[in-house]
């Protein structure tokens, strides 16, 4: 009769202890799930303060932009004034201390009038650029 027992210096796993690689297998595993989680947090707080510093950044614009469309209305406001007031001393009886010949008036007014629409169309582009999508 042959005897069952295992030969000398071979143990039995028993299939209900877990074995140390085993044990290391799951550790190793639990790690790796918990650095997985960690890298997928931090490029999730990365993109938030993306989005944050964007939402800074459109807020800084817009003010920006309130700012100087108000200053711009004001110098053309006053650019207008002044070429009023020039057409206005140029007509009326101010002929005895402000008198322009008409090649004088007619390039002041239409110098001026092209500034004021140069440095408005530039202003604008420059706040409202044509790919802004908001």
């Amino acid at each position: 009769m042959k005897d069952a027992s295992p030969a000398p210096g071979l143990e039995v796993i028993s299939a209900e202890r877990p074995s140390v690689v085993d044990e290391l297998a799951r550790a190793d595993l639990s790690d790796h799930k918990q650095r997985s989680q960690e890298e997928k947090l931090r490029a999730v707080q990365l993109a938030n303060e993306k989005l944050e510093l964007q939402n800074q950044q459109l807020r800084q614009d817009n003010s920006n932009r309130q700012l100087y469309a108000q200053r711009l209305f004001l110098l053309i406001i006053c650019w207008f004034i002044g070429l009023f007031a020039l057409l206005f001393f140029q007509g009326f009886a101010m002929k005895k201390w402000f008198l322009l010949p008409e090649n004088v008036l007619l390039a002041a007014i239409g110098g001026s009038t092209l500034n004021v629409l140069g440095v408005f169309a530039i202003v604008v582009r420059y706040l409202f650029p044509p790919g802004d999508k908001q």
